[in-house]
């Protein structure tokens, strides 16, 4: 730049009309030219740029070329918070042109700006100042996250850290670092953010009720502030409900476990519903579960009792309701075969035995009873037998005689209601097998 001297001195002459004259020595200081206040912008929120129009003015007839310096002039000024634009500007002679300097705060606060521009060959200069007042952080992006219930679905959020290669080799996360409006979305941290240009975070959401909805979502570094999201949830239909299997012989039941995997923080009381055939599936009307910390939940077993009333197979599905929408499926498949026989019941000659016999029926309905072997006698011969309800047959063995062998006969239980079902089978044994 050109060299100025401290002083400007100079002269002025007056020649006056009586022929006399006059000599003036002048001396001039030049001072730093007044800065120019600019009015301040609205608040702006934190973490979104904002580009402030900064008017240049050229005051000599021929173009100029500045060079720019950008500098923050209070100490107070929130951290990390960043000045940028061109480095060099040119405006035509007798002009103007607006100067775009671009700022950004990551946390709340004012701060003053000064931008000086330079003309690099005679060293001449004009500065410029305004205040930018930085508000709460607005919602930064919207996360759209999708699954279906009772299912976990994971999405990566980057950060960027504008302090990477500053000197700063440390981020403080509070204790309570995010928050979420929504309990079935949390957040854990995948990298060091302190050490690299950008933090990633895995946002894991788990819906237990198909109901959409929006939840927000912040994160807190001490040193960059608070990061606004706004989630967009969607939760789908639960996949295909599992099928719980169970078989026996027509008279008897089966005792299988339905399993769920449930998440609740509070005690929970499950309402137990078969939708259909609830006389045949038996399940408790209510099941007292504790509460379960953690995200993983428990698993929760749901004892199902099958006692079929026809041969064959049936369906059914098992609705467990454990609140706030949270309604679990399971279906339920019987299978029903022949009565088995059983025994065999021993009995010695002249005594008797009971023989425990149940009408697995939803009615009341008339059976028969018969013995096929003369030297074995049943109390009764038939008899209406309640719905659900036990009964025992008297059966008694006389042993004919002059015969010492051991003798074996059946039991036949047979419902006169039902004539296309087979009989009930109890194999009997008279109590002298060893005798020859």
């Amino acid at each position: 730049p050109v060299s100025r001297p401290e002083k400007h001195s100079g002269s002025l002459f007056f020649a006056l009309p009586d022929g006399t004259a006059r000599l003036y020595h002048l001396e001039g200081v030049a001072k730093e030219p007044a800065v120019i206040a600019n009015p301040s912008p609205a608040p702006n929120p934190a973490k979104k740029p904002l580009t402030v129009a900064l008017p240049l003015n050229n005051w000599l007839g021929g173009a100029q070329t500045f060079r720019v310096a950008r500098e923050l002039l209070e100490s107070n000024a929130p951290e990390a918070t960043f000045l940028t634009g061109a480095d060099v500007i040119e405006v035509p002679g007798g002009g103007s042109r607006d100067y775009a300097l671009r700022f950004v705060a990551y946390k709340e606060g004012a701060a003053r700006a000064r931008v000086t521009f330079t003309n690099a060959e005679t060293g001449e200069r004009v500065a410029h100042e305004v205040e930018v007042v930085t508000a709460a952080a607005g919602v930064i992006d919207t996360v759209v996250l999708q699954t279906p219930v009772r299912q976990t679905t994971k999405y990566l959020l980057s950060l960027d850290n504008p302090l990477h290669g500053s000197g700063v080799t440390a981020l403080t996360f509070p204790e309570q670092w995010y928050a979420c409006s929504d309990p079935n979305v949390r957040i854990a941290m995948s990298n060091d953010m302190a050490s690299r240009p950008e933090g990633v975070f895995e946002i894991s959401y788990r819906p237990l009720a198909p109901k959409p909805s929006m939840a927000q979502l912040s994160i807190t570094v001490e040193e960059l502030g608070v990061y606004n999201f706004e989630l967009d949830l969607r939760p789908l239909p639960p996949l295909p409900s599992p099928t719980l299997a169970l078989e026996t012989s027509l008279g008897l039941k089966a005792l299988e476990y339905a399993v769920i995997q449930l998440y609740n923080e509070t005690p929970a009381q499950l309402k137990c519903e078969v939708l259909r055939h609830a006389n045949v599936f038996r399940v408790d009307a209510t099941v007292a579960v504790p509460e379960v910390g953690g995200w993983e939940g428990q698993r929760v077993t749901i004892p199902v009792n099958y006692e079929p009333e026809a041969l064959g197979a049936l369906s059914d599905v098992l609705r467990i309701d454990a609140g706030d929408g949270c309604v679990y499926e399971v279906n339920l498949s019987g299978s029903c075969v022949m009565p088995l026989p059983s025994g065999p019941f021993s009995i010695v000659p002249g005594a008797s035995v009971e023989v425990p016999f149940r009408n697995v029926f939803s009615d009341a309905y008339d059976f028969a009873f018969a013995v096929d072997d003369e030297a074995f006698a049943v109390a009764e011969k038939r008899a209406k037998v309640n719905a659900k309800t036990a009964k025992s047959l008297k059966v008694t063995y006389t042993q004919p005689e002059g015969s010492r062998r051991s003798r074996t006969g059946r039991l036949l239980v047979t419902c006169l209601d039902k004539p296309d079902l087979p009989p009930w089978i109890f194999y009997l044994q008279s109590g002298d097998a060893e005798a020859k």
